[in-house]
């Protein structure tokens, strides 16, 4: 049987035990660590084992390569990035919870942007752009259900192809401060303002669509 790259490139277990899950974590946290600081050519195994603190055969039994670290990697990005937004969105008042939201997002994009450009990369290259695309569908679903939250409780209902062209500028914005070097450079307040006005004005300040329906499961 062929085996596709995916399966491959997936951990050969899962850590269940909080003691697995503590070197996992460690071998993760080793692995960022050295992309940062010491570049891809230096990312090895032996490595990362040594960095970790854990055997090369410890490492081995979660992970059968440097690449399928960085799938691990590029996944727990995305966790991350998850939590962080919905935790910052519930924490925040009501009224300054979308600049909260955006503000959330531009700082987890411009934080190490070298590592996230690398790992996430890597990953979708690898194969695995639909399950980001579910992962960011999920999350515009999720931050949908708070739109009253978002945007006030007198904020229009957002049909799924206004929800579809807002929720890619946001990210699309969000991705390129962390792809591209001149929008890593802008100053990053006046652009989460820039950001903030955008989506209110496109949200409330247009008419609706005359035929939305047809893109109704857009994001189903």
């Amino acid at each position: 049987m062929t085996l596709s790259r995916e399966s491959v490139l997936e951990p050969r277990r899962k850590p269940l035990q909080a003691r697995s899950r503590v070197t996992v974590g460690a071998i993760l946290q080793a692995s960022a660590r050295i992309l940062l600081a010491e570049g891809r050519a230096s990312f090895t195994t032996n490595r990362v084992a040594e960095v970790a603190g854990v055997s090369i055969g410890t490492l081995y039994g979660y992970f059968p390569d440097k690449e399928s670290i960085c799938i691990a990697l590029a996944r727990q990005i995305l966790d991350d990035d998850r939590r962080l937004l919905m935790e910052a969105v519930d924490a925040a008042r009501s009224e300054d919870a979308l600049r909260v939201l955006i503000h959330t997002l531009f700082s987890r994009h411009r934080a190490e942007r070298e590592l996230r450009r690398t790992v996430m990369s890597f990953y979708i290259a690898s194969g695995f752009g639909p399950e980001h695309d579910r992962l960011f569908d999920d999350v515009v679903r999720s931050l949908a259900r708070k739109s009253s939250h978002l945007l006030g409780h007198d904020a229009p209902s957002i049909n799924p192809i206004r929800l579809f062209t807002v929720s890619r500028a946001v990210f699309g914005v969000a991705r390129a401060m962390a792809e591209q070097g001149e929008a890593s450079d802008l100053p990053l307040e006046p652009l989460v303002d820039e950001m903030v006005d955008f989506v209110r004005a496109y949200l409330r300040g247009f008419p609706q669509p005359s035929n939305p329906s047809k893109f109704a499961d857009c994001l189903s």
